[in-house]
């Protein structure tokens, strides 16, 4: 599942930063240095190691990942975080810290010349990023259609036999519920993600035009004023034959 798969980077990036920070990572496992184990007992800090699966935020441990991301999503991740960042994907809870952010970290800096170049190679960066966006919009409309088929299977094998719906536990119900309510929330945010990017993508498309249109013109412009130039030093060398003439003539004269 392509949340999962986010998430569980998301993750990744928090062990590799809490690793940077003391701690040491070794086959999967977390062995926390002085620096993250300070409050912990000097036998703990020499022998002790987190196995399975570690919250990077509070270190609890997990026997698997969807335990973990259950808790994560519960108890760390904000539920009004529905701004994601286009090219770092981190998650924001207003549409002001979304600009802002972009604005700080990718936006381009003052006084930097645009180019033709510059601007086709971001019209390709954002090409590839809307296809993407589809490409995952895609994968969680199938799997949001194949958990709504599943839920209709599952109800009508219940009100066939009632023996094996009892047998279902009830977390597994609330799990698909919920499972489906975020995959709901996600396919909201891609499409307004992707709305978003057709507008930047239409945006950077007028301003390579209109930079094409301007380079035609200075380059029209530096034609015009080169052929001025050569008929100027036509003339000039015209005027000076005709006062070398009128220098020698009087000279001639005297």
């Amino acid at each position: 599942m392509n949340s999962f798969k986010t998430f569980m980077n998301k993750v990744s990036d928090r062990v590799r930063d809490a690793t940077l920070e003391g701690g040491v990572v070794e086959g999967g496992q977390l062995t926390p240095s002085s620096s993250i184990g300070g409050d912990m007992d000097g036998a703990d800090q020499d022998t002790g190691t987190v196995e399975g699966f570690v919250c990077p935020s509070c270190y609890t441990t997990f026997q698997d990942a969807d335990k973990l991301q259950a808790h994560y999503e519960r108890e760390h991740l904000d539920p009004a975080s529905n701004y994601v960042c286009p090219v770092c994907k981190l998650r924001l809870t207003s549409q002001q810290q979304l600009e802002t952010h972009y604005s700080q970290d990718h936006a381009r800096p003052e006084g930097e010349e645009v180019t033709v170049d510059a601007l086709k190679e971001e019209l390709r960066e954002v090409s590839t990023t809307l296809r993407e966006e589809r490409w995952h919009t895609d994968d969680l409309r199938n799997e949001l259609q194949a958990l709504q088929q599943a839920l209709q299977a599952k109800a009508a094998a219940g009100g066939e036999d009632g023996e094996k719906e009892d047998m279902v536990p009830q977390s597994q119900h609330a799990a698909l519920l919920d499972s489906k309510t975020n995959l709901s929330n996600e396919a909201v945010l891609l499409r307004r993600q992707q709305s978003q990017a057709l507008e930047d993508l239409a945006a950077v498309r007028r301003q390579l035009a209109d930079t094409i249109s301007k380079a035609d013109r200075l380059a029209a412009d530096k034609s015009s004023m080169e052929s001025r130039a050569s008929e100027c030093a036509v003339e000039r060398a015209d005027l000076r034959a005709k006062l070398d003439l009128i220098t020698e003539e009087r000279t001639m004269q005297d």
